[in-house]
């Protein structure tokens, strides 16, 4: 159920922009496992739902040990019209070791109990004026159904420190308007982001890059047992960019000078049509982009705790990014788009 799909290393390294990992801690032969559905899902679901299953229940292979799993809305994938659970690898082998060796029909119940209340959502925005009307947007979400220290406190702080930062450099020292925004909806279908996209996005748009942060995360395994353990290490860095020749040669030199290591720069769609980040809604108004996240295992679980954040981290990646926003700034909109 949980997707091992990432490519490879040796494979993400032939087709990435920049494959960074100067202590080379990335096995070449290994994989990155991410947190996300796989079309498995997709397709036992509905397809079982259009068959007359009365009930759906998904085991979490791939996964460590737990039943706790609470991802993002998939609704907008198709009517959801059964009731459904999620259990952990160990108890999806016992259900399936009682109906192997079960001599009669196994009957089982599944009740599923919710409620939809309506509420405003909302989005915090900030604008430093520059010297041109040109706008670059830094964005983040702030919302989260865990405690959300990795998704996204990790990423909203990292939002903060830069504007705090480009706060304090005076309005004529600004090459370009900055626009930082934070939106919730993450997990309610993603409102938020279209209401902002409509607001924003006009004919008389002046928006020509977006750089988004989310997830600063420590790296973790599954062992044998099925337990999660620590590696050390900082969960592997994706910077998904779209844009010119000359965008991706700032990111990748300052990713280097600041020696954020572990870090890969892939094309944005290199996982599909879509971005495989928050920032998704905006990559298809056919701005330049530069999205950084980090997809550890347990980024759906309880557990996503303080402790998970790897705040060593943090300063290097706002002076990152900082930096690319400046360099961003010095050039002209149209040169950032890819031609």
């Amino acid at each position: 159920m949980i997707s091992s799909d990432f490519p490879s290393y040796i494979a993400a390294k032939l087709i990435s922009k920049l494959f960074y990992d100067p202590d080379n801690t990335l096995s070449l032969l290994g994989s990155k496992q991410v947190t996300y559905l796989t079309e498995s899902f997709y397709e036992g679901y509905f397809n079982y739902t259009d068959k007359g299953a009365a009930g759906y229940i998904g085991i979490l292979t791939d996964y460590y040990d737990s039943c706790v799993y609470l991802a993002e809305d998939y609704t907008y994938l198709g009517d959801m019209t059964i009731p459904g659970v999620f259990v952990s690898n160990s108890t999806g082998d016992a259900i399936k070791e009682m109906m192997d060796n079960s001599e009669n029909d196994i009957s089982a119940s599944l009740q599923m109990s919710g409620s939809l209340e309506e509420v405003d959502s909302g989005a915090v925005i900030g604008y430093l004026p520059g010297n041109s009307e040109e706008t670059i947007m830094v964005q983040s979400h702030y919302d989260s159904i865990t405690p959300g220290a990795v998704e996204d406190a990790s990423g909203t702080a990292c939002l903060l420190a830069m504007a705090d930062f480009y706060s304090q450099i005076p309005e004529e020292d600004r090459e370009k308007t900055l626009l930082f925004i934070a939106m919730d909806s993450h997990f309610s279908d993603y409102t938020t982001h279209d209401a902002v996209v409509a607001e924003l996005f006009r004919d008389d748009c002046s928006i020509v890059a977006n750089l988004c942060v989310e997830h600063i995360a420590k790296e973790y395994t599954v062992t044998s047992d099925g337990d999660l353990e620590e590696t050390g290490e900082i969960d592997p860095r994706i910077f998904f960019v779209s844009g010119s020749d000359a965008l991706i040669q700032v990111v990748n030199e300052e990713i280097v000078r600041h020696g954020l290591d572990r870090s890969l720069v892939l094309g944005a769609t290199l996982l599909g049509e879509d971005v495989f980040t928050d920032a998704n809604d905006f990559y298809q108004q056919g701005i330049a982009l530069v999205s950084l996240i980090s997809a550890p295992i347990y980024l759906y679980d309880m557990i996503d705790t303080a402790d998970k954040i790897e705040k060593d981290a943090l300063v290097p990646t706002v002076e990152t990014l900082s930096d690319i926003l400046w360099r961003l700034s010095e050039m002209p909109g149209e040169e950032l788009q890819e031609s």
